[in-house]
């Protein structure tokens, strides 16, 4: 495994807001990893998606269900692509205005990886168990509302909280020697 991360500036054009979902599938073939998932804030909510196989970039609005948001330029805060070898970060800086980093694993940077964390995710129920092909989830979490698409396949039955978002953490030394986490990133998503 590479043991630091190259963090550089990413251009984001006109073409972003234009056509979000184009622009990204071209920036994921710098991820150059097998599984990429997205995860996007909006001012309506939270969009997952993920890039298949043959490169084309689905999200949770494809479930036409309108409990959750739209994947749309004007509501975006900021949203991840992230896979195993890196992150791109896309984050709002005014109206119709965008800056990105991407940030990739190697033997490059000035951060230096220190551990990988499992943070839990919502949902103690799924709610679309009989379609087996799909490639979202609807998952709630109790009796409180709370709904996401989540990435994957999923079914759990009895399982407490079972979804999780791999996250990996560097650090930077100070000039006194001492550590400090100074950059995260989203790595994976998986089902425990």
């Amino acid at each position: 495994m590479s043991n630091k991360i190259e963090i550089k500036p990413c251009e984001v054009d006109k073409s972003f807001v234009s056509d979000m979902k184009s622009w990204l599938q071209i920036k994921a073939k710098d991820l150059q990893s097998s599984k990429i998932y997205l995860l996007s804030f909006h001012d309506d909510g939270v969009v997952w998606g993920k890039v298949k196989d043959d490169g084309n970039l689905i999200t949770s609005q494809s479930l036409n269900d309108d409990r959750f948001p739209k994947f749309r330029s004007e509501t975006l805060q900021e949203l991840r692509l992230f896979g195993e070898k890196g992150q791109l970060h896309v984050w709002r800086i005014g109206e119709n205005q965008f800056k990105a980093s991407l940030a990739l694993d190697g033997n490059r940077g000035e951060y230096e990886f220190l551990q990988l964390e499992e943070q839990v995710l919502h949902g103690t129920k799924t709610e679309n168990d009989s379609d087996a092909n799909r490639e979202f989830t609807i998952v709630a979490d109790g009796s409180e509302g709370l709904r996401h698409a989540f990435p994957q396949n999923v079914s759990f039955k009895g399982e407490k909280r079972p979804l999780r978002l791999h996250v990996k953490h560097y650090t930077e030394y100070d000039i006194d020697g001492c550590a400090r986490i100074t950059f995260s990133r989203l790595v994976n998503v998986s089902v425990k």
